[in-house]
């Protein structure tokens, strides 16, 4: 039962990253915080560099929240 929750979470972490990382090599950064300070400094323009930011920000939470449910259910194993 445990396995099967784990596989599950691994997938979502997966095709997460990948959502997350789409929109990083978009624009050539390798985290969040790049992309927020190519918006700053006007490297990327305003729209819609910043719907992008906050969606790669969203991918973020969404991984955290998945990895602590895996560690959890690794911990139960």
């Amino acid at each position: 039962m445990h396995e099967e929750a784990a596989t599950r979470l691994l997938r979502r972490i997966i095709k997460t990253y990948r959502g997350l990382k789409e929109i990083l090599n978009k624009y050539g950064v390798s985290n969040t915080g790049e992309l927020l300070d190519g918006i700053r400094s006007r490297k990327f323009t305003e729209h819609p560099t910043y719907e992008d930011y906050l969606e790669a920000k969203s991918y973020e939470f969404e991984l955290e929240k998945i990895l602590k449910k895996l560690n959890s259910t690794i911990a139960e194993m």
